[in-house]
């Protein structure tokens, strides 16, 4: 999508004051010359893992000023399977819990496991200079395939000394 003159280009920690969120030094930045300035980021076709709970995971950088007020900025996400693009999720900047900090967004997508999908990034500068978007990954999320059946543990344990306890995993 094309929105006017506006890109999304490569920052870094000596041109935005901000360090990576997966220490690589380097992550995408979106920025507008006025409010409501947009620019769309599209990655080539993705295969998206046919096993597990597939999940579109990315960090972004909410920026903070006193003066400037509330982050308005948003970043929408849009999912094209081939046919059509829909929109997975607008995640709003002042929704997020951690204001100067790399906040990670997930996006279930079971609907489209086992094909290629193309993603996009609408980055949307509404009260704030720019957008930051790092760590993009898509994998399979195997967060539910272990589970704690039984843990034992002392009923006391003394301070500052060693204690064991035991953990079955299913």
């Amino acid at each position: 999508h094309n929105f006017g003159d506006y890109d999304w280009y490569v920052g870094d920690k000596e041109s935005t004051g901000v360090a990576a969120a997966d220490n690589d030094d380097s992550f995408a930045v979106f920025s507008a010359g006025q409010p409501g300035g947009k620019a769309g980021m599209i990655t080539g076709k993705i295969a998206v893992p046919s096993d597990g709970a597939p999940v579109l995971t990315f960090r972004t950088f909410p920026l903070k000023n006193d003066r400037l007020g509330t982050n308005a900025n948003t970043i929408e996400v849009l999912i094209f399977d081939g046919k059509e693009w829909t929109t997975a999720r607008t995640v709003a900047m002042s929704s997020l819990p951690n204001p100067e900090e790399w906040n990670k967004v997930s996006i279930a997508l079971s609907e489209y496991r086992g094909k290629s999908i193309q993603v996009e990034f609408i980055g949307c500068c509404m009260s704030y200079p720019a957008v930051l978007l790092d760590r993009i990954e898509i994998l399979a999320d195997v967060a539910s395939d272990i589970a704690i059946t039984d843990l034992r543990a002392p009923e006391l344990a003394r301070m500052n000394r060693p204690f064991d306890i035991d953990v079955d995993i299913l």
